[in-house]
């Protein structure tokens, strides 16, 4: 797994390069949450050097809030809010326009990870997720399509290996249908813990300077028992979404030195 993991690491690393994102402030996040979540990664978010941040608010009620976190905010960081909240309707469309998304919400939302995912086939963009449930926190998997398996890949995989598949489907179910459930009361500290895992990945997805702890895999925190496991994802044979027909052409450590000096030598020769 530390193999397959380097290699998704390397293959993260053409991307950054293939997208320019080596160059400080270029890159563009469409981050979708609620307003708790959203009230612990704003003003935290504008700290990273990123050129745009666009947020798409997981639902009307939540809208109104993450507009009023967002006009007092002091910081010139270019944030903006997108007038209606999150749709399915056009969303390949919009994420073409980022490099990445992330969905950070208190509780996992399957319905939106999957219209989140089926987006960024068509539209071949990266993207993140962070969710809690209870004291556990969820990361990942951190997508690049094409090259890591895609979420319903991962939702296959969670099926196959529950042995009890009626207490999945009860699950999977309740976050279906009860759009609105919450775990209540909602901890301050517990979201501030899970909004800095989510805001690490971000960083670490787009501006590469490490690799992204979720990349390809599952990591999950356990504050109750402080406990943490990190699970990779495989591609599922014939999946719905994508396939399972994952580009095996990976660029080795090798080829990715010569990538970055053809790049660099580049940049010398535009320089002069």
């Amino acid at each position: 797994m530390d193999q397959l993991y380097s290699t998704l690491v390397a293959t993260h690393q053409q991307w950054l390069f293939a997208q320019g994102l080596h160059e400080n402030r270029s890159a563009r996040l469409l981050l979708v949450t609620d307003a708790v979540m959203a009230q612990a990664l704003l003003a935290r978010l504008g700290q990273l050097p990123l050129a745009q941040v666009t947020v798409a608010a997981l639902s009307s009620a939540d809208h109104g809030p993450i507009s009023q976190q967002i006009r007092e905010l002091t910081s010139t960081f270019p944030i903006q809010l997108l007038a209606r909240p999150f749709a399915a309707g056009g969303l390949g469309l919009l994420l073409s326009r980022y490099h990445a998304a992330a969905l950070i919400t208190q509780r996992p939302y399957p319905v939106v990870a999957e219209a989140l995912n089926q987006a960024s086939l068509r539209a071949a963009t990266p993207w993140t997720a962070l969710s809690l449930w209870g004291a556990q926190i969820t990361l990942g998997p951190t997508i690049l399509p094409n090259h890591t398996a895609c979420y319903a890949c991962y939702q296959a995989r969670l099926r196959s290996c529950e042995t009890r598949n009626d207490v999945w489907q009860a699950r999977d179910g309740f976050l279906r249908r009860q759009q609105q459930a919450l775990f209540q009361p909602s901890l301050a500290a517990l979201n501030q813990l899970a909004a800095s895992y989510g805001l690490v990945e971000i960083e670490r997805l787009l501006l590469g300077q490490q690799p992204p702890l979720a990349l390809g895999r599952e990591v999950q925190w356990d504050t109750f028992n402080l406990g943490v496991s990190r699970n990779h994802v495989e591609p599922f044979e014939n999946c719905s979404a994508c396939g399972g027909q994952q580009n095996t052409t990976w660029i080795g450590r090798d080829q990715l030195a010569q990538v970055v000096a053809k790049l660099s030598l580049q940049a010398r020769e535009v320089a002069l």
